[in-house]
């Protein structure tokens, strides 16, 4: 396997900041480690105007960024994308509350070879078809169902029986995919790869009802500049960390929209502004 340079990116919110240990430790401990694990924090939240300004502990090989302006989920990527403009690498964004397995970018890293210009990642869905749906890019993934995930399941009865003993429970990953194929959104809890070269310069021109859904932004901005989703087959998927939940977008109402209208309304002005998922 041909490795190419990497680094993982992410933002965090003060309310994970001390919980962020396991998430970074894991970070760290990939079997094939990143050039550089990038942790960016603006220096104010609109989320979160009472925060102190206090940054968290990190451990040692941690590099903690200051960014000026709180650009939602999407922190974890965007700087990024201006750090290393022009540069061929690859960047392995992911959520400040999830703890990677250890072949996680190593999986990542094995696809890249097959799949040059497209985003990858363990976890995505597709957009609703209301509104219309044009050719859509084949083959598609193939979703490996959870009832029949016997790994899942043992791995699961474990988690339970941690309960027991008093552990905080969270999301458990779990090969999403048995066979790997195209999807529109990628879902950045999961891990995804991109390269600074599948955006332009409209990437940080993102509308206000796209603020809280950079995954649903961040893929359409791809696409539109001819790099689209792929789900990777057989791909772990991070599990829910000790800060997992905690003051999460998921149940967030911003501006008077839930997540869920966010989305639509993104999709919409995507679909009018930039002509994709139509």
């Amino acid at each position: 396997m041909a490795v190419t340079r990497y680094v993982i990116s992410l933002s965090a919110i003060p309310p994970r900041f001390a919980h962020l240990g396991p998430v970074l430790d894991s970070l760290l401990r990939q079997r094939l480690r990143a050039e550089a694990v990038l942790l960016y924090i603006p220096k104010s939240y609109r989320r979160f105007p009472e925060w102190d300004g206090a940054l968290p502990d990190v451990p040692e090989g941690i590099e903690i960024r200051r960014v000026e302006e709180d650009l939602g989920p999407a922190t974890k990527l965007l700087p990024a994308l201006r750090e290393f403009e022009g540069q061929e690498i690859d960047l392995l964004f992911c959520d400040d509350d999830m703890i990677a397995p250890k072949g996680w970018a190593k999986r990542f890293l094995e696809e890249r070879e097959k799949h040059p210009k497209a985003c990858l990642c363990t976890s995505a869905w597709d957009v609703p078809e209301e509104g219309g749906r044009g050719e859509m890019l084949i083959p598609r993934a193939e979703r490996n169902p959870v009832t029949w995930d016997m790994g899942y399941h043992l791995r699961y009865g474990v988690r339970w029986a941690a309960l027991k003993l008093g552990l905080e429970r969270g999301f458990l990953g779990r090969h999403q995919f048995r066979k790997g194929g195209y999807m529109d959104v990628f879902e950045g809890f999961g891990g995804v790869m991109v390269r600074p070269g599948f955006f332009d310069a409209r990437v940080f021109e993102a509308p206000s009802e796209a603020f809280a859904v950079d995954d649903v932004w961040l893929s359409g901005m791809a696409l539109a500049t001819g790099c689209p989703t792929w789900a990777m087959a057989h791909a772990p998927q991070p599990s829910g960390g000790p800060g997992s939940g905690r003051a999460a977008l998921l149940d967030a109402v911003i501006e008077g929209a839930g997540r869920s209208e966010a989305e639509m309304a993104s999709i919409a002005y995507l679909r009018k502004t930039y002509g994709i998922w139509r």
